[in-house]
């Protein structure tokens, strides 16, 4: 306990009056680095300006050359860069799974655009054709009119859908390339 107080008075010492937060302090003990809990928190000094850390998390902002610089013993410079380093790699990680994330999100809304566009093609290429095309007579009579815009309306819908899925289904034939080429 004594020594960890000691700690504590050199660190904060060294950092100008500001204590290192306990939180780094344990987490450098936990990793046999008890002996250099002063000079990895400190903010100034003449290996660097500014690079002390304030919590694990900012290990990963360690370089190799700054943790070379520190007045601390080789192996535990070692041990210090292995920490980095693994800081750096947990970070990497987590952007991969992010941009993983976002990509999944991109896809998903690309083939929603795709189906949608494809239902208003469908949809309305159909309505239009059944209405001006099919039937000339479509709107000279007057008793079924709205049957006849109903059932061309299910008729619609139905090729808006078969269209979607079609035009989606499509996009085996198109590289992936091409088509991430023509959304930028």
């Amino acid at each position: 306990m004594l020594r960890v107080l000691l700690l504590l008075l050199l660190a904060h010492a060294a950092n100008g009056g500001e204590a290192p937060a306990a939180e780094i302090v344990s987490f450098l003990q936990d990793n046999g680095l008890e002996c250099c809990v002063a000079q990895i928190t400190r903010k100034q000094g003449w290996w660097s300006s500014g690079t002390g850390i304030d919590s694990p998390r900012d290990l990963r902002f360690l370089g190799d050359r700054e943790i070379a610089l520190m007045p601390i013993p080789e192996v535990k410079k070692t041990i210090l860069k292995t920490l980095a380093g693994e800081a750096r790699e947990q970070r990497r990680a987590e952007r991969a799974q992010q941009t993983r994330s976002s990509e999944l999100l991109g896809m998903l809304l690309a083939s929603l655009e795709t189906m949608s566009r494809g239902f208003m093609l469908g949809f309305g290429v159909s309505f239009i054709y059944e209405t001006l095309l099919l039937n000339r007579d479509f709107y000279a009579a007057e008793a079924d009119l709205t049957a006849r815009v109903k059932r061309a309306t299910v008729r619609a819908a139905v090729l808006g859908c078969a269209t979607a899925v079609t035009m989606h289904g499509s996009a085996i034939f198109l590289p992936h390339w091409m088509r991430h080429t023509w959304l930028k």
